[in-house]
């Protein structure tokens, strides 16, 4: 209760992916991602990007996945929340782009982050240099 998906029955785990595998049965090009610092764990968002990739293997039909950091809003439930520290971001990065093809693009908001574009523009070219 509070969280920043309370009250969103469509951001519901087991609703998204079953929304994001009806979408690949019908061979809908589809985008997805995960929040990252909304009290998840690592091993947690490692998972969500292993369910993803599963239904990706499935029916080769993410384009993106979008690694977004989590920026609190003034006036809403999570006003008072910090944002995660960068390298919990730059390592979810990281993670998405060893973990999928390199078909699947990895995006992470820029204009959620901006005094750190360069630190997320090295850390994806080092990457892509290493990973493909």
């Amino acid at each position: 209760r509070g969280g920043p998906h309370h009250g969103c029955p469509d951001k519901t785990p087991s609703l998204r992916l079953a929304s994001i595998e009806r979408a690949g049965e019908a061979a809908i090009p589809f985008p997805s991602g995960i929040l990252v610092g909304i009290g998840e764990t690592e091993a947690e968002r490692i998972d969500s990007f292993l369910a993803l990739r599963a239904l990706h293997s499935r029916h080769h039909h993410l384009q993106e996945i979008i690694v977004q950091n989590f920026q609190h809003k003034v006036g809403t439930a999570m006003a008072r929340t910090k944002a995660p520290p960068l390298n919990d971001h730059l390592r979810s990065i990281a993670i998405a782009r060893l973990l999928f093809p390199l078909e699947v693009s990895i995006q992470a908001p820029p204009n959620l982050s901006p005094t750190v574009t360069f630190s997320l523009t090295l850390c994806v070219l080092l990457l892509l240099r290493y990973s493909g």
